[in-house]
C-alpha cells in the first residue's frame, strides 16, 4: 500500500562495504560534518543531524532535530511530539485537517531550531529535483537497517568504500542490518540515514516500518506537492511522486546551504542580510574555518534598533574547543551594526571573536560592545602560530568598554593598515586604542586614532603589550587624543598640505585615509609630524622661445606661494583655436592657491616660499588643473608637461595617474 500519485524510478542493487577512513565527528550542533552536492551546478548542502520534530502548541512550541538519525515517533504522533507534518506547515505543525486548501508553502527551516543554531532562516527544504539528484547517485546510497529501524543511507561527497569486514549488502534492508558500531563508523564519515516513518492521513498513521517519505519544497498543483519516497515494501526502490495531497503527514529533513557565489576571490560568497551573517556565525562555531574562502558584504546589516547579536568564531583556552575564522571577509564599504556583551574573562567579545590567518578589509563596524573580560571592535583574538592576520581599510565606530579593550583587535600576529578608530573606548586595564595585548608581530601602519570625547583607557594610544613588545610597531600613524601612553605621532590637523609629507603611497577608500610617506590626509585635513610648507622643485631643461630655460609644473590647493627671482609662472588658456600661456600678475612671481601653473626658470631647481596671503589671481578659464593627491584619469585623457625629441609640450602621461602637486590638463 502506498499513497496515490507515485511514479516509480528504476530500482538498483549494489554492494557496499564498510569504510574505515579516518572518521570525522558525527553530528555536531545540529549539522552533519560532510557536504552533499545536490545539482549539476555544484550546489552543496549539509544535512541536519536528524528529522525535524516539534513539541507543544503551534505558535509557542519548540522545533528541534531528532537526537539520532534513526529516531522517529511512528504512530505516536501528538501535539506534544510530532515528526510527520502536512506540507509547508511552518506555523501550523499540529494541523491534521484533511482539507488540502489549508496547506500553503512556508519553509520549516525559517523557524528557529533549538538544537540547530536557534537562529531563524538558517535551514531549508530541498526541492524535488535536488532530492532526485541525490537518489541518482547510485554508488552513494544503500538500503539498511540501523538501530532496528529500516531506511536509506546516503554517503557524502568524496566517500569511498573499502573491503573491510563485515560486508554490508544492499539487496534490501532486511538483510543489510548494521550493528551500532558499524553505524557509528559510517555516521562519523558524514553518512545520512533517512529512517522509515510511514505517513499520517489526518490522525491515522500507517506503514511505519515500510516507507520513508520526505516532503520537498516543490509544489505540483494548488492542492498537491512533491515528495521524496523510499519504498520499504520494494525494499530497495526509490521513487519520486507527482500530484500528492498536501494534507498528508510526511517526514521533514532540513539542510543548510551556502550563500550566493562560489567562495572564490572572483566569485565570493555574498552576505546580504542578518540571516546570512548568522549562518556564517553558526558554521564557524560549528568548526568550519573557511580557509582560502572569500566573503563579500553587499549591504549595511543591522541597525541600532535591530543590531547583529552573533559573533563569528569561538575562542577558548582549551585548544580543541577553539573555532577560528580563517577566510577573507570584504566589507565592500558597508556597515555592520552590532550589540555584543560578555562576562567571561577568557571570552573574546568582538565582531570576529577568533581568527587564524584571516583577512578582514573594507569594513565599517558600529554599535556597542561591552565585556567584563576582554572586548575588541573587529577581532577578539588573533592566532599567533600559523601566519599573519590582516585588517585593512576598516573603520571602528564602535562604543566599546570592558576590562582589557582594543578598539580594533586583541592579540598579536596582526597587521593593521589604513584603519580608523573614531568611536568611544573605555577600558579599565591593559587596553590599547587600536590593539590590546598586541605582541608577536603586531604592526599598525597608516592608521588614525580619533576617539570621541569621554573616552578613556588605562593603557596605550595605539597598542598595549605589557612587558613584551614582541615586534609591535606603529608606523606613519597619528592620533588626535592621548589616552594612556602615547604612541604614533601627535599632529594638529591642517587644511594646508605640508611639502614634507612626501609622496602618496596608498588610498584607503573606506576609512577615508590617504597615506603619504610622511603623513596622512583624512577628511581634507593633513597630518604630518613636523610640517614644512616650502617646496624645492626639480626642473627639466628645455628650449623656450629660443632660450635655454628650465621648466616644471606646480599646484597647491590651499596655500599661496612666492617664486624666487629668475622664475615666472604661467597659466594656459584658449585664444580662438590656439592655446596660449598667460603670465600671472605683473611679474609672475606669485602662485595663487588652487592654481595649476607652468614654471619657467633660469636654474635647475626652484624653491617656492609659502605666503600667508596674496591679492594675485590667475587669469580665468585656466586650461590647467591639479590635485593635492594623486589623480587617476581615464586612460589616455590626461596630459602632462614634458620634453620629447627636444620639443617642449604636453604629452599623454604613461599610465593614467598624475602625481600630486603637478599641473595637467584633461581632454
Amino acid at each position: 500500500m502506498k499513497p496515490a500519485g507515485f511514479i516509480r524510478h528504476a530500482a538498483t542493487t549494489l554492494l557496499i562495504t564498510v569504510v574505515h577512513l579516518q572518521s570525522q565527528a558525527g553530528p555536531t550542533n545540529g549539522m552533519m560534518p560532510n557536504p552533499f552536492t545536490v545539482n549539476a551546478s555544484g550546489k552543496q548542502v549539509w544535512f541536519s543531524q536528524g528529522n525535524l520534530q516539534h513539541s507543544g502548541a503551534n505558535t509557542t512550541g519548540t522545533w528541534s532535530f531528532a537526537a539520532n538519525q534513526y529516531d522517529r515517533y511512528g504512530t505516536d504522533q501528538t501535539d506534544d511530539h510530532r515528526d510527520l507534518f502536512g506540507w509547508g506547515t511552518k506555523t501550523t505543525p499540529n494541523n491534521t485537517s484533511t482539507n488540502d486548501d489549508e496547506y500553503t508553502w512556508a519553509d520549516w527551516g525559517e523557524n528557529k531550531i533549538s538544537n540547530g543554531g536557534n537562529l531563524e532562516g538558517v535551514w531549508s527544504t530541498l526541492t524535488a529535483a535536488e532530492w532526485q539528484y541525490l537518489f541518482n547517485r547510485t554508488n552513494y546510497r544503500t538500503m539498511a537497517t540501523v538501530h532496528s529501524v529500516p531506511g536509506l543511507i546516503m554517503m557524502p561527497d568524496g566517500w569511498t568504500a573499502t573491503d573491510v569486514n563485515p560486508t554490508i549488502t544492499v539487496d534490501d534492508y532486511t538483510t543489510n542490518i548494521l550493528t551500532d558500531d558499524q553505524w557509528t563508523v559510517l555516521e562519523g564519515q558524514g553518512c545520512v540515514f533517512l529512517p522509515t516513518n510511514g505517513w499520517r492521513d489526518g490522525t491515522n498513521c500507517l506503514r511505519t516500518n515500510e516507507h520513508a517519505i520526505y516532503w520537498t519544497s516543490t509544489t505540483e498543483t494548488n492542492t498537491t506537492a512533491r515528495d521524496a519516497y523510499i519504498d520499504g515494501i520494494g525494499k530497495n526502490s526509490i521513487w519520486t511522486n507527482e500530484n500528492h495531497s498536501r494534507h498528508l503527514g510526511f517526514c521533514v529533513r532540513l539542510v543548510l546551504q551556502y550563500w550566493q557565489g562560489s567562495g572564490t576571490a572572483e566569485d565570493p560568497y555574498l552576505i546580504t542580510s542578518t540571516y546570512d551573517w548568522n549562518k556564517l556565525s553558526y558554521l564557524v562555531g560549528n568548526g568550519q574555518s573557511f580557509s582560502d574562502t572569500h566573503f563579500r558584504l553587499t549591504a549595511d546589516i543591522g541597525t541600532a534598533q535591530a543590531p547583529i547579536t552573533r559573533m563569528v568564531g569561538v575562542y577558548s583556552e582549551t585548544e580543541s574547543e577553539k573555532r577560528p575564522f580563517s577566510g577573507t571577509f570584504d566589507g565592500n564599504g558597508h556597515t555592520l551594526t552590532v550589540d555584543y556583551s560578555g562576562n567571561d574573562y577568557e571570552t573574546r567579545t568582538a565582531l570576529f571573536s577568533y581568527v587564524k590567518v584571516a583577512t578582514i578589509r573594507n569594513l565599517i563596524i558600529a554599535g556597542n560592545i561591552g565585556s567584563a573580560g576582554r572586548a575588541a571592535g573587529i577581532v577578539g583574538e588573533s592566532d599567533e602560530s600559523d601566519g599573519l592576520n590582516t585588517i585593512t581599510n576598516c573603520v571602528s565606530s564602535i562604543t566599546i568598554s570592558g576590562g582589557l579593550v582594543g578598539g580594533i583587535a586583541l592579540g598579536g600576529n596582526v597587521d593593521i593598515r589604513g584603519c580608523l578608530f573614531n568611536g568611544t573606548i573605555n577600558g579599565t586595564s591593559q587596553s590599547g586604542g587600536f590593539v590590546a595585548w598586541g605582541q608577536n608581530v603586531t604592526r599598525i601602519t597608516n592608521c588614525f586614532f580619533a576617539p570621541q570625547a569621554g573616552s578613556s583607557i588605562s593603557g596605550c594610544t595605539f597598542y598595549y603589550t605589557g612587558s613584551d613588545t614582541g615586534g609591535a610597531a606603529v608606523t606613519n600613524s597619528f592620533y588626535t587624543t592621548v589616552l594612556g601612553a602615547a604612541q604614533g605621532t601627535a599632529a594638529t590637523p591642517t587644511a594646508n598640505k605640508p611639502s614634507n609629507i612626501g609622496t602618496q603611497t596608498a588610498v584607503y577608500s573606506v576609512s577615508g585615509i590617504t597615506a603619504f610617506t610622511n603623513g596622512l590626509c583624512l577628511a581634507g585635513q593633513y597630518f604630518c609630524g613636523s610640517p614644512v610648507y616650502d617646496y624645492t622643485l626639480t626642473t627639466t631643461p628645455a628650449t623656450v622661445l629660443g632660450e635655454s630655460k628650465y621648466v616644471t609644473t606646480f599646484y597647491h590647493g590651499t596655500l599661496d606661494y612666492q617664486l624666487p627671482a629668475g622664475a615666472l609662472a604661467y597659466t594656459a588658456g584658449k585664444d580662438g583655436d590656439k592655446v596660449v600661456f598667460y603670465r600671472i600678475g605683473t611679474n609672475s612671481n606669485v602662485i595663487p592657491k588652487n592654481t595649476a601653473v607652468i614654471i619657467v626658470a633660469d636654474s635647475a631647481s626652484v624653491t617656492l616660499t609659502k605666503l600667508d596671503s596674496t591679492d594675485v589671481s590667475a587669469k580665468a578659464n585656466n586650461l590647467l588643473t591639479g590635485s593635492d593627491t594623486d589623480y587617476t584619469a581615464p586612460s589616455g585623457t590626461a596630459y602632462v608637461l614634458g620634453v620629447y625629441g627636444g620639443v617642449l609640450g604636453f604629452y599623454p602621461i604613461t599610465g593614467n595617474t598624475v602625481p600630486a602637486g603637478k599641473a595637467y590638463y584633461v581632454e
